[in-house]
């Protein structure tokens, strides 16, 4: 379901197909399959040899697709198309030369089960799952650190499925298989329950391990039920160019990315201490390592911001502590929790430091404690207020008029 497990941002430009065709494309040709013959709604990505960056366009109701003349550069690219239930039977290598006029016409034929199991959404395996909506509902959250088809494609029984769950229950929501971080101490949820509370968890647990025996393949060789897909788009829905980047690592999860004025898009990893800063023109990427205040505690970043001058302010997660890079100097200051508030259940997320100008101040939002904190960067005082009466209030984002 990743293209070899590379983690990307994606951007895209939309524009009219049919003008698209009038113009000189680099690179243009047709989609079809004897199942369908002219295909819409197909994803053609070209990626030229040696580069980060991936550019893709679709098909319209012809099965044509084009590439403007200037979204592809003359090289060796390599292509790939994205239409769940199909694969590419062509070959898939084209030659744009100096006159950017290449034509590659792209036959598809139908998917085996297995390959279109590889296909999926995660919508779509719940879409195909049989069973009521509360046992779907059990398990919805399963895709946070991975996708369906992880568990899909296991042969866990109802007690290996179990264990699973229990081992997994331990590691931070940061985590997915390439970069693993158990709990820290003290983090939401830990403690010691009742004994109600316990066997009400088990139960639980019990219950998913069972539904998910009963939809992976620990009893057949394939799946049970049939595999449902989402249709392909149409109309207006493919008059559109999306690009793709690679990121340096497979462990980077790009959380909020957000654009300066520059055109520089912005990342953090959502399960390391990286500040990242792409050039969506060259696909160029430089990054930061962000100061580690708590060694024994989880990495990773949720939430970063720009403040009036342009600099980038991260909200330090279980780090506790909310920190500001200089893009200027290419140096990060950092505002460590006060110690009167700071505790192993603090986990600061979002942050406003868009009018810190007016008044030096800037807001965070903790969600160890469902508080708001206001941080004064000439002295580095925290302050806190309770943000809503209980029961206990899910916060999502913070801001300041």
């Amino acid at each position: 379901m990743f293209d070899a497990l590379k983690r990307a941002i994606a951007g895209a430009l939309f524009f009219f197909a049919g003008a698209a065709f009038a113009q000189a494309n680099a690179l243009s040709g047709t989609v079809t399959s004897q199942a369908e013959g002219a295909m819409e709604g197909v994803i053609v990505g070209a990626k030229r040899a040696g580069s980060t960056m991936t550019v893709s366009v679709v098909s319209d109701k012809q099965g044509r697709y084009a590439f403007p003349a200037e979204r592809l550069e003359p090289g060796s690219y390599t292509l790939r198309v994205r239409a769940t239930g199909y694969m590419l039977e062509s070959a898939n290598a084209v030659m744009i030369g100096t006159q950017k006029n290449a034509v590659a016409d792209l036959r598809l034929r139908k998917a085996t089960v297995d390959e279109t199991a590889s296909q999926l959404s995660n919508s779509e395996w719940l879409m195909s799952w049989p069973g009521t909506r509360a046992q779907k509902d059990s398990i919805r959250g399963c895709n946070h650190c991975h996708t369906y088809e992880r568990i899909m494609r296991s042969k866990f029984t109802p007690d290996e499925a179990l264990a699973t769950i229990e081992r997994m229950a331990r590691y931070t929501p940061s985590t997915f298989p390439n970069l693993i971080q158990p709990n820290a101490p003290g983090r939401i949820g830990a403690g010691v329950p009742t004994p109600e509370a316990r066997e009400r968890l088990q139960n639980l647990r019990r219950r998913q391990a069972e539904y998910i025996a009963s939809l992976n393949l620990s009893k057949a060789a394939s799946w049970p039920y049939e595999l449902k897909i989402l249709p392909r788009p149409t109309g207006k829905a493919t008059r559109v160019i999306y690009t793709e980047y690679d990121m340096p690592s497979i462990t980077r999860q790009p959380h909020d990315v957000i654009i300066d004025k520059q055109g520089y898009a912005w990342y953090a990893s959502f399960g390391e201490q990286i500040l990242g800063r792409l050039d969506p023109k060259t696909g160029a990427i430089k990054e930061w390592p962000i100061p580690v205040v708590k060694p024994n505690r989880n990495k990773g970043v949720l939430d970063l911001e720009f403040d009036a001058d342009g600099n980038v302010w991260i909200a330090n997660g279980f780090q506790g502590a909310v920190q500001m890079f200089d893009r200027a100097k290419e140096t990060f200051r950092t505002y460590a929790m006060a110690a009167e508030f700071d505790g192993d259940h603090s986990e600061l997320l979002f942050i406003a430091p868009q009018n810190s100008r007016v008044d030096n101040k800037v807001w965070v939002m903790n969600n160890g404690e469902a508080v708001v904190f206001r941080v004064d960067v000439l002295t580095g005082k925290w302050e806190k207020f309770p943000a809503f009466p209980v029961p206990r209030p899910r916060l999502y984002s913070v801001f300041s008029d």
